[in-house]
């Protein structure tokens, strides 16, 4: 019998090409990496006024959602100020 290298990973169960999956992944990984890295690098302001401005645009975010919410009458019971038809 003549066994060669494939044989005998295979038989451990092990592969000897690279896998597709495993190489996108490990790709995608390292571009993230890089992209976090470059936006840091790039950011003209410090990361005090980046933190204020970030939780400024949230707190503006919720307000508008408190605002669009309260103009759909969620959380108001009957008396709705534009009442909406159900679509079905």
């Amino acid at each position: 019998m003549d066994f060669n290298k494939r044989d005998i990973l295979n038989a451990l169960g092990l592969q000897t090409e690279s896998n597709f999956w495993t190489a996108a992944l490990a790709g995608f990984g390292v571009g993230c990496l890089v992209g976090a890295a470059v936006a840091i690098m790039v950011t003209p302001k410090s990361g005090k006024e980046l933190r204020s401005d970030i939780m400024e645009k949230g707190r503006d975010l919720i307000g508008r959602g408190k605002e669009m919410a309260e103009n759909m009458g969620v959380g108001q019971g009957m008396g709705n100020k534009n009442p909406m038809t159900p679509t079905y």
